[in-house]
């Protein structure tokens, strides 16, 4: 028998060899360091077996051994982990493995592997055919309750498989759907569609494609469908069929051609039209509308607040009004809307609410400039009523910097009366260090620039400082030269305070996720060093004491203790890296962490814990699985060091748009001075805070309900879809 070693790493390749040594008619006749070199290696060696590592760079195990498998039929492979779990064996014999040894059972156990390889046996074939039945249950349910359509499709275009969603989107039974092709099921002019993708899918050229089309229902009508096609093979590469998700996007499309339909309309009439979202984001602005707020492009308005665009006096009302229309109900105003380059417009508007697919309201409104000729002196005396109602400090100054007018607001944000400025330069609200901000800022009034929107700090009366947003714009005479300048200062403290608060916690974010990455880092140096160095020592005692009739009674016993501390020792470090980070989370997935997590704390703290959790529970995106997986460890280790709890209960349920994550425990309950800080969201504890910030950063919510009869840490966590399993979805 000859066998190619596969491991990246030396010592696990060494000790192999010392163990095959000893087996009868083994003989090694090559060694590869990954995935890569053992295919470059098995071609070009043609070994009987082939013993593959999984863990390794490049190309792990079982990517490896689906290739062998395919190029070389007769090639047997014998999966080696660290992992002694059904999960991990049933991936195994996905790949077309013949058999699966843990790498703490080498010693015992790959000469029996390979003795049942020798003789045609099926390694664990109960084991993994119980799995693959449970596996497939999982993908009928699956299949069978998806809301999309799903279809398993021949080669020649028969339709094998089809679940209800597809049946409901064509009109067709199952029956009627398996008696016909899906180029007889394809509207006449779309049967072109993606020939050249599905040439290149069966050239194994691309995973999957998407492309949009339409199918002809059953009543004689067409649908618009995205269809996902991927191809699913064997291990040696033949097609076996086709896995096809169908979604139906015919509402989508109406909806396109409405939208389309709606913005030819509103570019052709002259007045303002425009789409606003309920808290009043412009959505939608026809160039009609553009032009009367001053606006070149539809990027300065488009994605920012309408009520910027209306004039202070009358953003309560208009806010009303607009508030009205998104309730349901038609309304009309009349207001003074400010362009961006400071002009006032009288508007008409009439407002009727527009429902979107998600349930949600939008106001659109057609708005009418009524301004009428001869009016200055009433806008003025309404430009001065704005100017004292307004919640910004409007303030006027000269060329000189001289202020000249000095509003409410600007005595409420800057706390310095009208009479005590009016007449005083500017500078006497700029602190020293940015006293020449106004020499700037005069320059380019001079030169007629508009400043919009400029952040910079200014002082109070009392000395305190405050963070603005000016926008500043050159003031004219009737002759058009530039005498002065109009200032609008926003206050914008609480929102820069916002920012920091939210600076703050994405360094929070990142310093968990280097706190994750590391943890990872010296758990795979675990693995990688200290735990191959001791697996490969096991293996060579092992070696020693099947030799033993040549040892001393001392020399014997002194092998036998030996071995023993080696797989203490590595009981030991695989227990340390697996709390660092358990390598099960990354290659086979939550359930499987979990489970061996639970299972090792009960142990080992001598408190009785079970987890609750499905069989078929899916994979969930990376991050959402690795902070689960922290909330439990925290938790747990919390009841153990503070709660008195003789039992624990991991509880984790899955909906249709969360997860709900609840570990239970009925110690003493949580001391009331640390739940309070906790719901006040000051510092609880770095447990606490480091919980409550994974699920924020997921968008979820973390609660903590506790008393004298025990705590329950509630986590939920939405679903994200752009992570399905696209072997699954096609």
């Amino acid at each position: 028998m000859r066998i190619l070693i596969v491991d990246d790493h030396e010592v696990v390749r060494c000790g192999l060899r010392s163990v095959l040594a000893a087996y009868p008619g083994a003989e090694v006749c090559g060694e590869a360091v990954d995935g890569c070199d053992a295919i470059e290696k098995a071609r070009r060696l043609t070994p009987d077996v082939i013993v593959m590592d999984i863990s390794m760079p490049k190309l792990n195990g079982f990517d490896a051994t689906r290739e062998i498998r395919r190029i070389l039929p007769e090639t047997q492979v014998l999966i080696l982990s660290q992992h002694d779990v059904p999960e991990m064996m049933r991936r195994a014999l996905e790949a077309g493995a013949s058999g699966y040894v843990a790498k703490s059972a080498i010693s015992t156990e790959l000469m029996a592997a390979l003795q049942r390889i020798r003789q045609g046996e099926a390694f664990g074939a109960a084991m993994f055919e119980r799995a693959l039945r449970e596996s497939e249950e999982s993908f009928r349910l699956t299949f069978e309750q998806a809301a999309v359509g799903m279809a398993h499709v021949a080669e020649n275009g028969t339709w094998l498989r089809v679940n209800r969603k597809l049946c409901e989107i064509v009109g067709y039974s199952e029956e009627e759907l398996k008696q016909k092709t899906t180029e007889q099921m394809t509207h006449p002019e779309d049967l072109t569609k993606g020939f050249e993708q599905v040439a290149r899918l069966i050239r194994g050229e691309i995973d999957d494609f998407a492309m949009e089309k339409r199918f002809l229902r059953r009543d004689g009508t067409s649908v618009w469908v995205n269809v996902t096609l991927a191809v699913v093979r064997d291990v040696v590469g033949k097609i076996k069929y086709f896995i096809s998700v169908v979604e139906d996007t015919g509402a989508r499309k109406k909806a396109e051609e409405e939208s389309e339909s709606f913005r030819a309309i509103a570019e052709a009439t002259p007045d303002c039209v425009k789409l606003l979202g309920p808290d009043g984001t412009v959505l939608h602005m026809n160039s009609a509308g553009l032009r009367m707020v001053e606006a070149d492009r539809a990027e300065e308005v488009v994605g920012k607040s309408v009520f910027d665009l209306i004039a202070p006096a009358d953003r309560g009302k208009f806010r009303e009004f607009h508030d009205r229309v998104c309730a349901g109900e038609r309304a009309s105003l009349r207001f003074d809307m400010v362009g961006l380059d400071g002009r006032l417009r009288n508007m008409e508007a009439h407002g009727v609410p527009q429902r979107n697919s998600d349930g949600s309201v939008a106001h659109l409104s057609v708005a009418r400039d009524v301004t009428e000729s001869g009016r200055e002196g009433i806008a003025q005396g309404r430009l001065a009523a704005i100017v004292e109602s307004s919640e910004d400090a409007i303030i006027s100054k000269n060329l000189d910097g001289i202020i000249t007018s000095w509003n409410a607001a600007a005595e409420h944000i800057f706390g310095f009366l009208a009479e005590e400025v009016i007449g005083k330069s500017i500078t006497i609200i700029i602190p020293p260090e940015l006293q020449d901000e106004e020499k700037h800022i005069l320059s380019r009034l001079r030169r007629g620039e508009r400043i919009a929107h400029y952040e910079t700090v200014r002082r109070r009366k009392d000395g305190a400082r405050r963070d603005v947003s000016l926008t500043i714009s050159p003031v004219r005479d009737g002759a058009g030269r530039i005498i002065g300048a109009s200032k609008i200062a926003r206050d914008i403290t609480r929102r820069k305070i916002t920012e920091q608060e939210k600076k703050e916690e994405e360094l929070s974010g990142r310093l968990l996720q280097l706190q994750d990455e590391e943890r990872r880092h010296i758990a795979r140096e675990l693995h990688d060093g200290a735990g191959q160095s001791l697996a490969a020592l096991s293996m060579n005692l092992g070696a020693i004491l099947r030799d033993r009739g040549g040892l001393s009674e001392t020399a014997r016993r002194s092998a036998e203790e030996s071995l023993h501390l080696v797989q203490q020792v590595s009981t030991e470090i695989r227990t340390l890296s697996h709390l660092l980070h358990p390598p099960l989370l990354d290659e086979v997935g939550l359930k499987s962490a979990l489970t061996e997590y639970v299972g090792g704390f009960s142990q080992r703290s001598k408190i009785d814990s079970k987890l609750e959790m499905a069989d078929d529970y899916e994979r969930l995106p990376r991050d959402c699985e690795l902070s689960l997986f922290r909330i439990v460890q925290e938790s747990l280790t919390n009841i153990h060091r503070h709660s008195g709890s003789a039992t624990a209960l991991v509880r984790l349920l899955r909906g249709p748009k969360e997860i709900r994550l609840e570990v239970i425990d009925k110690g003493k309950g949580i001391d009331r001075g640390i739940q309070e800080a906790f719901l006040m969201g000051r510092s609880s504890g770095v447990g606490l805070r480091g919980m409550r910030e994974r699920v924020r950063q997921i968008g979820g919510t973390l609660d903590i309900i506790s008393d004298e009869h025990g705590t329950s840490v509630v986590a939920v966590l939405p679903i994200r879809k752009e992570t399905e399993a696209r072997e699954v979805s096609g």
